[in-house]
């Protein structure tokens, strides 16, 4: 009786979690379908925000990024909030900046104990910012030259918010660089499905972008600088709250690279400080409360990164080791729910990756989509037992 109750459960968490991407597909489609279709016409002042802490290195290329934006100059500003930096970031933007854009170095030279640095190199930026349209990237971006072009379109129509595609970088041969790429794609497929379902729960600070009024009206960084995560998923909670309206670009030409992490250490650290932001998200409904559709949204991520557990992982050790099921039967059927799973992620994989279409390509996303179920779920235990550390 038991075996049987059991054997009920995986196939309810295998056909639920199949569904859930089924409707995350349809979600996807519908935020694709609003780009193309939702072009703003016009061309608003934008400023364009980057926190710098020591990127020397980073800061040429990332300066040349910006200077190549097919933009007209006159309308576009740089802020480099210089966040205590003790290298030559400061002589690299002045020795870089483009002719033609205007570029202001803020230099912030302290920051409180326990307050997070970047918050507030944000904070000061977006308060030192002149136009109302502001867009956000990191040092180790390198902005596609459409990037401000195509985030400025959904402005112009209307938008209070826009999201834009941050694809991780691969290395050649790093293994750890192929799981970052899939996991980034992976993130990117969740996220836009939720906004083109108009529950839109986090967003990328590397490539993400708002007005001033929206920050200003929602207390903006400042009731956050305790925390150590969340420039850009809390910050948007936050928003949420004013009910803006809230678009996706979608364009693979007007992405922000950045570059993967180095080591697989990194990437956990990464992904520690992702599950301890997500733990602290409110997201509203549409009448603006932290409450009906924003708390059934983030019950129902957990629930699929359950399903997908048990259905993935906890079902064929269970099927071979206790009930004695032959391998035979249970391994097809897994690598059956596997394939059938990464097969929707094909929309979001030009966007966000170089891999090319073709059966070699399906068989690297099942085992990468086995692993990040793993992955996903002993980190996001370990961000809870582990305490946050500035």
């Amino acid at each position: 009786m038991l075996y049987f109750l059991l054997d009920i459960v995986f196939v309810l968490c295998a056909v639920g979690s199949s569904a859930v991407f089924v409707l995350l597909s349809i979600g996807f489609g519908r935020a694709r379908a609003r780009t193309r279709s939702h072009t703003g016409v016009g061309q608003p002042d934008v400023t364009v925000i980057v926190a710098a802490h020591n990127e020397e290195r980073n800061i040429p290329v990332l300066m040349a990024a910006l200077g190549a934006q097919s933009y007209p100059p006159e309308k576009l500003r740089v802020i480099v909030a210089a966040d205590r930096c003790t290298d030559g970031s400061i002589a690299a933007v002045e020795k870089h900046r483009t002719k033609g854009v205007s570029c202001t170095i803020l230099r912030i030279d302290s920051v409180e104990p326990g307050v997070s640095p970047k918050k507030q190199a944000l904070h000061l930026a977006v308060l030192a910012a002149e136009t109302e349209v502001l867009l956000f990237t990191d040092a180790d971006c390198r902005p596609a030259p459409r990037w401000v072009e195509a985030m400025a379109a959904r402005f112009a129509y209307g938008a209070d918010v826009v999201i834009g595609l941050s694809p991780s970088q691969e290395a050649q041969g790093g293994i750890t660089a192929t799981f970052a790429a899939y996991d980034a794609a992976r993130t990117a497929f969740l996220s836009i499905a939720a906004a083109g379902w108009d529950r839109p729960y986090m967003a990328v600070g590397r490539n993400w972008g708002y007005r001033k009024s929206l920050y200003l009206r929602s207390g903006g960084l400042t009731p956050l600088y305790r925390q150590l995560g969340g420039d850009d998923d809390l910050l948007l909670q936050r928003f949420l709250a004013e009910r803006p309206a809230v678009a996706t670009s979608l364009d693979a030409n007007a992405a922000c690279p950045t570059s993967s992490p180095a080591t697989f250490r990194a990437l956990l650290r990464r992904k520690l400080r992702h599950y301890r932001t997500g733990a602290q998200y409110r997201v509203p409904g549409p009448n603006g409360r932290s409450s009906g559709g924003g708390r059934l949204l983030l019950a129902g991520l957990v629930a699929f990164g359950a399903m997908e557990l048990v259905s993935l992982v906890v079902a064929p050790v269970v099927l071979i080791a206790w009930q004695g099921v032959s391998p035979l039967y249970v391994l097809p059927a897994l690598a059956a729910k596997l394939l059938y799973d990464t097969s929707f992620l094909a929309p979001v994989l030009p966007l966000m990756t170089s891999w090319k279409p073709g059966p070699a390509t399906r068989v690297k996303l099942a085992f990468l989509e086995l692993f990040h179920v793993l992955f996903s779920s002993i980190t996001s235990v370990a961000s809870l037992l582990r305490p946050p550390a500035w």
